[in-house]
C-alpha cells in the first residue's frame, strides 16, 4: 500500500494538512521563526507527517 500517493495528496491540500510556501523567501521566514522560539524545525515536522500518516491510515480504514 502506497502511503503518499496522488489522491492522498489532494485531499491533504484540501484538508490544509499540507500547506507550502509560495516563496523560498516565505520558506526561510517559517524557518528563521521557529528556530527564534526555540523550535527544532525538523523535528517538529517529522511528529506532523508521523501524526498526519497516522490519521490518514485511520480514515482508509474506517473508509473501506
Amino acid at each position: 500500500m502506497e502511503i503518499f500517493t496522488k489522491e492522498r495528496y489532494e485531499e491533504m491540500q484540501i484538508a490544509s494538512f499540507l500547506i507550502f510556501p509560495e516563496t523560498e523567501k516565505d520558506w526561510e521566514e517559517n524557518v528563521n521563526w521557529h528556530i527564534s522560539e526555540g523550535f527544532f524545525f525538523e523535528e517538529k515536522l517529522h511528529v506532523l507527517f508521523k501524526a498526519i500518516k497516522l490519521t490518514m491510515t485511520i480514515v482508509l480504514l474506517l473508509s473501506g
